[in-house]
């Protein structure tokens, strides 16, 4: 699988948990944990895990707004 660039991002609606991780330079675990605390919701389609870019962007919007 080749590197999500910033490009994809605006092209793309869907990522999985290893896409995402690359291009916001954290762990898997960290994601995860966000996903675990409900900050991030999920779909899934059989074993795979997929996150919604308005997911996404929701959770960057209320976290700046958190603090």
């Amino acid at each position: 699988m080749s590197a999500v660039s910033l490009a994809d991002w605006r092209l793309r609606e869907y990522f999985n948990i290893t896409e995402l991780t690359k291009l916001m330079g954290v762990s898997r675990w960290t994601l995860w944990r966000a996903i675990k605390r409900n900050e991030i919701a999920v779909g899934r389609i059989g074993g795979r895990v997929i996150i919604a870019r308005k997911e996404l962007e929701k959770f960057f919007t209320n976290n700046n707004a958190n603090g």
